[in-house]
This record gives structure tokens, sequence and C-alpha cells, in this order.
């Protein structure tokens, strides 16, 4: 396993619902417009809602068709990103830095093929740090999804920066309608489940019961028995492989923090779903 320091977790979606999508952005080919489209993809990310709520969207900015995005520009573009101002300790609200972010995408990407020409959702999108590094490594469309409006509006603000293409959702996990999403890769930093009790595996659940390729994930490392275990068991996981080790260092950020900074390890993990019509009802 491999082994990275610096790391900052980001936020969970809770309760409610809305969705939109924000700008567009760097990508080798434009984005399909609805006539493009096959009639399954232009219903993949369709969450019906009686708040459902649109972002603006900015015109798509395209790069080079040889150009391709290096880490380093990556984790710089990352870590232009506004974070939050205000977070919210019940969410546990902390901003995924774009050290972790960055090599978490790249590897997505560069080792499984999992983000370029893919759909992509950002479960507990936040400031949409997730949702960001997958537009920006070509994905084929992204959606980010977060009971927070204020974080939603912020991760709209961060994808129209960069003319990114991103559609945002406010709804909470657990109550995710699945009619209609097809989604391939799923990427989140979820909540440790220290505010509520397992937060992280609703998370983890609903990511393995939405995507049809993969699931990456951060999680505590001292709970890695316990994850495997119940991803492969009640979670429609057929693998659970930690990818890498990390030193999650995370900053003094509510009042009750005692330290300016404390070191969390963290796994990062690969999760791969059960085929569609192998996965019980």
């Amino acid at each position: 396993m491999a082994s990275w320091a610096g790391i900052e977790r980001s936020t969970w979606a809770g309760p409610a619902r809305l969705s939109g999508p924000s700008s567009a952005g760097p990508k080798k080919k434009a984005a399909l417009s609805p006539s493009e489209a096959p009639v399954a993809r232009r219903q993949q990310l369709r969450i019906e809602s009686p708040t459902r709520r649109r972002f603006s969207r900015a015109p798509p900015r395209r790069r080079r068709g040889d150009e391709e995005m290096k880490l380093k520009q990556l984790e710089g573009l990352l870590g232009g990103l506004t974070q939050f101002s205000d977070p919210k300790v019940e969410l546990e609200q902390y901003a995924t830095g774009p050290h972790i972010a960055s090599r978490m995408l790249y590897t997505a990407e560069n080792s499984f093929d999992d983000i370029s020409g893919k759909v992509v959702a950002d479960f507990g999108c936040g400031c949409g740090t997730l949702a960001i590094a997958s537009a920006l490594l070509d994905a084929e469309h992204v959606t980010g999804i977060d009971i927070d409006l204020q974080s939603l509006e912020l991760a709209q603000e961060n994808a129209a920066d960069l003319e990114l293409d991103i559609d945002l959702i406010q709804c909470d996990i657990k109550n995710l309608n699945l009619t209609g999403l097809l989604v391939d890769t799923v990427v989140m930093n979820p909540p440790f489940g220290t505010k509520r009790k397992g937060a992280d595996m609703d998370f983890l659940s609903m990511g393995l019961k939405v995507a049809s390729q993969a699931v990456y994930s951060l999680h505590k490392t001292s709970t890695r028995e316990y994850i495997k275990k119940a991803a492969i068991r009640n979670c429609n996981a057929i693998s659970a492989e930690v990818l890498c080790e990390l030193r999650y260092a995370l900053p003094q950020t509510y009042k009750f923090h005692n330290k300016k900074e404390i070191d969390v390890a963290v796994d990062l993990w690969r999760f791969v779903p059960r085929a569609r019509d192998e996965r019980a009802s």
C-alpha cells in the first residue's frame, strides 16, 4: 500500500433535497446536448423532487485533446477553491484538501480508468472538491449531492470559477431516489460517524447501490476490518481494497477543538459493486 500525508475531510448529506447544474469546463470533448445524448444517458442523473432546483450554467471550456491534467496542476487548481467559512459540526463538515483530493481522483483515473468519460457522483460533495476534480479529469457527467444548501451554493461558485459543468442536488443520501440513475463511479469523503453513528456506512451502502463500476471513499484506519466485512456482507461489494494509508491532518475547526491540528489515520478505499442483476432487491 502507498502512503501519503496531508489530508482533510469534507461533508455528508442529510435530510431534504434539490438539484441543479453549475457551470462547464476544461474537457477533451464538449458536453453532449440533450438531442445528442442517448435517452438513458439523458436521464442518468435525474432525481425527481418537489424542491428540485437547477443552478445556472456557464459555457463549456475545452482542453486541447492532447493535453492531460497533471497531478500538480490538478492539486493547484483544487487549492484555489473556496472552502467552508462556517462549517456545521452536526454534518461533520471539514474541507477536503487539495492534496488528498488530487491524489484520490488521480489514482482513480490513472490506475483504474474510473473517471475520464465516466458518469461520476460525489456523495456529500460539500464545497465540490471531489466533483470538481472529476470534471477536471474529463468525467463525462458529474453530479454533486449534499444536504446543505449553503455548501451546494459554494460548490456552484467554485465550479463556475473554473467554468466546469456540474449538476448539484440537495438530498439526504438515505433518501436518494435511484430511479433512472446510471452512475459509473461514486467518489466521497463521508462523515466518520462521530456525530451520528453509522453515517459513514449509510454513505457506503448507497454508493454501492448507485455505482456500477467503483466507489472511492475515505474511512478511519481504525475501522478497516469492520468496513471490509460490512461492505462485502451487507453493501453489495464484491471486493474492497485499501489503496493507500493516509495521514489526515485535521485542522482546528470547531470551538471544542483543543489543538491546532490533530492527525487521523485514514484509508483510501476502492470498492467494486456487484453487477446490478446480481444484487438483492
